[in-house]
């Protein structure tokens, strides 16, 4: 099975996020999980893919050269989708926690591509 080639974590929902530098490997997870293949036509995407047992899985992808706000973007998805995971509506009253939320997933996944492109 293919792994990510970094994880985040939102430890106050207990997630991992998954990320993706390369479609490639991010279309063979989504494929080894039954799902349809990543299209080239973006330089990020996110998923939110259950797994039989009922575990959701949250994963992103960040193509080389991606700029920040696809980085931002993709956070948004994510966090959006670990909220709803929880039971935690994305509405005005819970405004701050979504931007939290946000604001830690995109610090890790900012801050690993900083260094991947370093290396």
């Amino acid at each position: 099975m293919t792994r990510p080639d970094y994880v985040a974590t939102a430890d106050v929902f207990n997630v991992e996020i998954g990320v993706f530098w390369k479609r490639k490997r991010f279309s063979r997870w989504l494929r080894e999980r039954g799902m349809q293949e990543c299209d080239g036509a973006a330089d990020g995407k996110a998923a939110c893919v259950r797994d039989p047992e009922g575990v959701d899985w949250h994963v992103m992808l960040i193509c080389d050269g991606a700029p920040e706000k696809t980085i931002v973007h993709e956070c948004v998805h994510v966090a959006d989708w670990i909220m709803d995971s929880a039971g935690v509506p994305c509405n005005a009253e819970n405004t701050e926690i979504r931007a939290y939320l946000v604001a830690h997933i995109y610090q890790q996944v900012s801050k690993a591509n900083c260094e991947r492109n370093r290396a």
